[in-house]
């Protein structure tokens, strides 16, 4: 979900706006307006789109202007207030979830240690059986 979101946003990129063609399409504005329910004006969108599009068309810096963060800060909030918070979300979201599988990449790696050392995990006090390696009495 979050990559289309931010695939079909990659659209307002100046430089990939600029190398399409033609504008986008209304069923894609109307996607993206679903997509980021956080616009503050969303009914203003298709406007504030056609404005974005003929500013960057006319320029000759869209070629420049590559990335979500770059295309951000190009973007007046008094004129584009939809495309600024559209780009916002899109500059500060993460781009994917390697942090998530980085912890359970340690965690595996910390299980085949512990297994490889014939780790068995502590018993409670009142339990029946053989103490824990390494327990101190």
């Amino acid at each position: 979900m979050v990559q289309k979101q931010v695939a079909l946003a990659s659209k307002l990129v100046p430089s990939i706006l600029v190398g399409s063609s033609s504008p986008m399409a209304s069923t894609e504005l109307h996607n993206l307006t679903e997509a980021f329910p956080d616009m503050p004006s969303p009914n203003c969108f298709s406007a504030e789109y056609d404005r974005w599009f003929c500013k960057w068309r006319r320029s000759a810096e869209a070629t420049n202007v590559t990335d979500f963060t770059t295309a951000y800060i190009a973007a007046d909030v008094d004129l584009f207030p939809n495309l600024h918070t559209v780009l916002k979300v899109c500059a500060t979201r993460p781009s994917s979830t390697a942090g998530n599988e980085r912890s359970f990449s340690s965690l595996k790696r910390l299980k085949t240690y512990l297994q490889g050392r014939n780790y068995r995990p502590c018993r409670p006090r009142n339990a029946v059986g053989p103490e824990c390696k390494g327990a101190q009495n």
